[in-house]
């Protein structure tokens, strides 16, 4: 039996994140939003604002346009929100990527959920919820900082100076970071929080501990498309599960161009959504932000209208259209919106019958196999991933010599005309543990 996508989002930062000096009229934006999602059938659409204060946008060249970048999030938000749609922030600081001429933010330390300030990573962050407070809803979920691994490594790492030493820890930066922004996001009564995603090699190695998803009880990963065939994207994507035992969110995937033509898709294109549709009856996959491009003239909509690309789209997305937010799949074509401005009115939604409550829709993953719990004291979180599984290899080999060792010893000792006795028995079974023991300890 097939199961649902539940989680169907639509990544348009080419709308959102490079357009804050040159903004969209809210007109242009409610026709571009309401283009993506009466054609999709999305459950959200990711806005990708950047999240500094607009204080700091007048500090630099590129200054928000027509509105201030408080005014332009709240409506966007409320566009997407009057359309029936949740929200799914995907926001960064333009410190963490170099964007509109601020540079690379490399001093800023972390903090704590106490932090109100904006010298720190959760007192900026605290302040912007704040600031929008009133426009999230419960159903909206959150992903700031987005592949934050690729951030967090290198040179220009946002997270590279919270010591003052030359020996940065940016592992245990990176989980201190991750943590304090659980805390943070259920201080502000947001259920919804930490889909941030990671690159899903950094999960694979073992440098992002299964700790951090059982935070949220899903894996939300970015999976960039380098050539790599369906079969491998599934092989992949079985292996996660089975290592962590936990949902999978595929942040900000697209079809690879090579697997697109002018006039029809190739059959790889297809494949790929035939294997998203397995992995969904599996209960693997949950969720999918489809990324549609930097570029205008580039994604699933062409003049606002579906182009071949967009067509494979929404017939995936369409087989997994579910009741939402009071909005029946078959009506969501017909929502008439209100003019922006207002941000207390609402859509109106058909009224229900009355009876029992149900129950609410918003994503809930499966719940995962039951672990013994994993230290979260992240210094030495890679130690306790590396020796917190027995060998039995290594238990077997050990065993053979210390046999092979107490055979030889038998046989020398007869050979030789020694009287045998326990002593000499288990001196040689003691030499042979201490020779294996340190080989081991030499070579791993």
């Amino acid at each position: 039996m097939s199961k649902s996508l539940q989680l169907r989002s639509l990544d348009i930062e080419k709308y959102t994140k490079f357009v804050c000096d040159r903004q969209p009229s809210v007109q242009e934006l409610q026709t571009i939003f309401e283009s993506y999602i009466k054609n999709f059938h999305s459950t959200h659409i990711a806005l990708s604002i950047p999240l500094d204060s607009n204080e700091g946008f007048l500090k630099r060249t590129y200054i928000p346009s027509p509105l201030t970048i408080d005014s332009f999030t709240d409506t966007c938000i409320e566009i997407v929100h009057n359309l029936g749609v949740n929200v799914y922030f995907k926001g960064t600081f333009c410190g963490v990527e170099n964007l509109y001429d601020f540079g690379y933010d490399k001093t800023t330390p972390i903090g704590t959920i106490d932090d109100s300030r904006e010298d720190t990573w959760m007192g900026k962050i605290s302040q912007w919820l704040d600031i929008h407070a009133k426009n999230i809803r419960k159903e909206d979920i959150f992903g700031i900082i987005p592949d934050i691994t690729s951030h967090v490594s290198g040179n220009n790492s946002f997270l590279s100076n919270i010591y003052e030493n030359e020996n940065v820890n940016l592992q245990a930066n990176f989980l201190t970071f991750y943590t304090e922004l659980a805390k943070l996001y259920e201080s502000k009564g947001i259920k919804l929080g930490n889909y941030s995603s990671n690159l899903y090699k950094d999960i694979i190695s073992g440098w992002i501990p299964s700790f951090i998803f059982d935070l949220t009880g899903i894996m939300s990963i970015t999976y960039s498309n380098n050539g790599e065939s369906p079969q491998e994207l599934e092989r992949i994507f079985n292996e996660l599960y089975l290592q962590f035992h936990q949902p999978i969110f595929l942040n900000g995937w697209s079809l690879p161009k090579e697997s697109l033509i002018t006039t029809n898709i190739d059959l790889k294109a297809q494949e790929y959504f035939n294997v998203f549709a397995r992995l969904r009856d599996k209960g693997i996959l949950i969720g999918m932000d489809y990324f549609d491009g930097l570029n205008f003239d580039e994604g699933v909509l062409t003049d606002n209208n579906l182009n071949e690309e967009g067509k494979l789209l929404k017939e995936f997305y369409a087989q997994n259209v579910i009741e939402q937010i009071g909005i029946k799949p078959k009506e969501i074509d017909q929502i008439v919106t209100k003019p922006i401005g207002d941000a207390k009115k609402e859509v109106k939604i058909p009224k229900k019958k009355r009876g029992r409550k149900k129950k609410s829709t918003h994503p809930e993953a499966p719940k995962p196999t039951p672990q013994p719990p994993i230290s979260i004291e992240h210094p030495v979180v890679s130690k306790i991933h590396k020796y917190k599984r027995v060998n039995y290899f290594l238990f077997l080999e050990m065993l053979s010599y210390m046999v092979g060792g107490l055979i030889l010893t038998v046989v020398t000792v007869s050979f030789m005309g020694i009287k045998f006795d326990v002593t000499i028995l288990i001196m040689q079974i003691i030499y042979t543990l201490l020779v294996i023991i340190l080989y081991k300890l030499t070579t791993m």
